[in-house]
Order: structure tokens, then C-alpha cells, then sequence
């Protein structure tokens, strides 16, 4: 029904009981010539009764809006004389009755809103403007992602990490790992592959010779000692020499690898000993320290970030553009989630408990508001609109109290007349 049907109504109304009361006087004044227990005289008796209740129900429904006929009658004009207390009788209404908080508070706590907000969002995930809307959403927040200060912002986080990492504590850890798991002995069979292909090869054996007969050569000797060392190395060359000290060399390293030789123990066990030693080492605990602080400036992560991360939001927008990120990733995480969380009795206990909580303090800091805003609206009507307003909303029902009148007047009036006539 539009607002201006609705408007007409009471209208309507108001000339059904009009013309009700001017059938009632029409009937009294067309019966008046009949003589006593007639039925003209019967009729009249109605047609009466119709018109004083008519009379009297115009009466009483005037006098609430405005003086009947424009005579200031004592106790008419209800409404425009008590509109102070009309208006705080419906201010307290709204607020106590309507729309009080213990009311409100009753009612939401009846509700389960997290979980009708979660079945709605599940079932509006599987249309097509919720795909939109979800891509759109995301393409905005990458072409404004702000790089630079994301960069920079991700850059001030890894150095403030940087800063709180204790060397002490970090050293001790690495240490412990790697002596708790053994990791020194791969290591060592490391070392000892390499020097096995060091040694293994032929500059390594010409090196080795010519150091040997060099330090041969050096030796300081006299009379029988010198004639036996020019002899040793005239018989062994350079090349004699590296090859044996070559050999030497490779059988040891083969022998180093055989766990529990006593020369691997040895070794491995100095190396266990270097790495304890680590964990009380202050010089490397500030060359650690002072390294990490720097670290981040000799890399230039700003720079780098920055790259980074627009490389990774055109990506991600190319991805957007085609339709896999949201196919492949967002739409499935989103509707991934949603589920996992709608099983989740635990959590959704206490989402429901935060948002009833934060609508009911909601609620009662702006109640006052409620009331309020219907002073202030009524306030704004002058007595006229204020009148106007109350007869468009309840006139209808008013005005069948005068056709109710004068029709109940009009039996009643029958059926006294009726009574008269039987016994009289």
C-alpha cells in the first residue's frame, strides 16, 4: 500500500462516520411526525439513540485533537494542551517498554549472530558478486599498497630483530646443535675429502718435494754430515721426496677416515673442544653482533624489499587479472576458513560472547540516545503537524468510534423502545 492510500484512509473514515451521524439526524427528523407506538415511532426512538451516541463519540474524538467547533469547552483540545506529558509518555514507552535495555539485551542474547553472520557469508561466498566484490577488494588493496613505506616498515622490523639477537645465546644454540647431533664429524670427513684432492694431485707432490729439499738444503752440517747430506740429496730428488711425503699424506688422511683411528679422535675431539670454547668467546661474540647490526645496510634491504615486494604485487595482479589467484587461492582459503571456524564450538563461544558484549555496552551508553531522538522529532512538529501526525496514524480506528456510536445508539435505541412498547 503506498503512503498516500494510507494517508487517504482516515479520511475515508471521517466521512463514513459523518455521514453515519447524518443518517441518524435525517432519521430523527423524518420520523418526528408519527404518532406514538407506531412503527415510524419505533424507528424514531433508533434514529434518537443513533444521533445522541453519534453526537456524543464526535464529541469525545474532537475534543482530543482541538476544541469542538471552536469552543474553548474545558478538558478539549487534549492532545495540543498535555503535549509535554504526551510526549514524555511516549519517550518512556520507547525506552522502558519498546525498546528498554534489559529488552534488548534479552533479545540479542536469544540470538545466535555469529553464526547466522557465518551462513550468510558461506552462502554468499558461491555467487558471482561475491567473486567481484572479493576481486575488486583485493585489486584495490595492491595498486595502493604503499612499496615504499611497506619496505620500510618490513626493513625497520628485521632491524630491530637484528638488534635484539643475543650472540651469546645464539652461539650456544648453534653449538649445541651441532654437537648434539653430531654434525662435526660429516663435516670432518669433509675437510678430509678435500685434502685428499689437494694431495692427490701432481702440483701438490712438486710443491711438498721442493719444500722438503729446500728445508734439507737449510740444515747447517759439518765434515762427515755434509758429505752424507749432499749424498741423501743427490740419491733423492725433489720429486722423490714429494712423492713419498705425498703418500704419507694419503695413507694418513685414509686412516682418518676409519672411526676410532687415533688421530681422527684426536682431531675430532680438539674441533668439539674449539666449538665449547665458542660459547665463552666475548671477541666473537661481538664480531657476531656487530656483523648482524651491519648486515642489513651492506645488503641495502630497502632497496631490496622494495623490489621485492613490487615484484610480488604485479605478480599477484597479473594472477588477479587472469582469475587464478582468486579460482586457486582466495576464494578456496576464504571458504576454507569460514568452515573450519563454523566447527570450531570453542571459538564461535567466545565471538558470540565479545559481540553480544560489545552491542550490549553499546547499547547502554546510547539508550538515552533512543529516547532522545524521538523528543527531538516530536519536538520538531508544531501542534497542528503534531495533530495531523496522530490522526493519519490513528485517526481510522477514532473515526469508527463515531460510526460505532451512532449504529450501537441506533440498536440500543431499538431495542429500549422495543422494551417501552412491550410493557408500556
Amino acid at each position: 500500500m503506498s503512503p498516500q492510500s494510507a494517508d487517504n484512509k482516515p479520511r475515508e473514515t471521517k466521512h463514513i462516520a459523518t455521514i453515519s451521524l447524518g443518517v441518524m439526524g435525517a432519521g430523527f427528523l423524518a420520523t418526528l411526525p408519527f404518532a406514538p407506538h407506531t412503527a415510524g415511532a419505533f424507528l424514531q426512538s433508533g434514529f434518537e439513540a443513533g444521533l445522541v451516541g453519534g453526537l456524543a463519540d464526535w464529541f469525545a474524538v474532537t475534543a482530543l485533537f482541538r476544541h469542538p467547533l471552536g469552543i474553548p469547552i474545558p478538558h478539549t483540545a487534549l492532545l495540543p494542551n498535555n503535549r509535554a506529558q504526551l510526549t514524555n509518555a511516549v519517550v518512556n514507552a520507547v525506552e522502558e517498554n519498546l525498546l528498554g535495555k534489559e529488552s534488548i539485551a534479552l533479545r540479542i542474547g536469544q540470538m545466535r549472530l555469529v553464526e547466522m553472520m557465518l551462513a550468510k557469508a558461506e552462502e554468499a561466498l558461491q555467487s558471482e558478486g561475491a567473486r567481484e566484490a572479493v576481486g575488486n577488494a583485493c585489486r584495490y588493496a595492491l595498486e595502493r599498497l604503499p612499496v615504499e613505506k611497506t619496505a620500510a616498515f618490513a626493513a625497520q622490523q628485521v632491524r630491530r630483530a637484528a638488534g635484539e639477537i643475543n650472540p651469546e645465546a645464539a652461539i650456544a644454540l648453534v653449538v649445541d646443535q651441532v654437537l648434539t647431533h653430531g654434525y662435526e664429524e660429516p663435516a670432518f670427513d669433509f675437510l678430509i675429502d678435500r685434502a685428499e684432492r689437494w694431495a692427490v694431485r701432481a702440483d701438490t707432490r712438486h710443491m711438498l718435494g721442493e719444500i722438503a729439499e729446500g728445508v734439507i738444503q737449510g740444515i747447517e752440517m759439518n765434515g762427515l754430515m755434509q758429505f752424507a747430506k749432499n749424498a741423501f740429496l743427490g740419491f733423492m730428488s725433489g720429486e722423490r721426496l714429494g712423492a713419498l711425503l705425498q703418500n704419507a699424506l694419503l695413507d694418513n688422511l685414509a686412516a682418518m677416515r676409519l672411526n676410532g683411528h687415533r688421530n681422527r679422535e684426536a682431531l675430532l675431539g680438539m674441533i668439539r673442544q674449539e666449538l665449547t670454547n665458542m660459547k665463552e668467546n666475548e671477541r666473537l661474540h661481538a664480531g657476531i653482533a656487530a656483523f648482524v647490526r651491519e648486515l642489513p645496510d651492506k645488503l641495502q634491504l630497502e632497496e631490496r624489499l622494495e623490489k621485492l615486494i613490487s615484484g610480488w604485487r604485479d605478480r599477484l595482479l597479473l594472477e588477479l587479472q587472469d582469475g587464478r589467484l582468486l579460482d586457486d587461492t582466495i576464494m578456496p582459503l576464504l571458504e576454507e576458513g569460514i568452515r573450519k571456524l563454523r566447527s570450531d564450538e570453542a571459538t564461535i563461544h567466545k565471538l558470540e560472547e565479545w559481540l553480544k558484549m560489545q552491542i550490549t555496552e553499546f547499547v547502554e551508553r546510547n539508550h538515552s540516545k533512543i529516547g532522545a531522538l524521538v523528543r527531538e522529532n516530536v519536538d520538531k512538529m508544531d501542534n497542528a503537524m503534531l495533530t495531523e501526525f496522530i490522526e493519519n496514524k490513528v485517526g481510522k480506528d477514532l473515526q469508527w468510534i463515531r460510526v460505532n456510536g451512532a449504529v450501537c445508539g441506533f440498536v440500543i435505541g431499538l431495542g429500549l423502545e422495543g422494551i417501552r412498547m412491550l410493557f408500556g
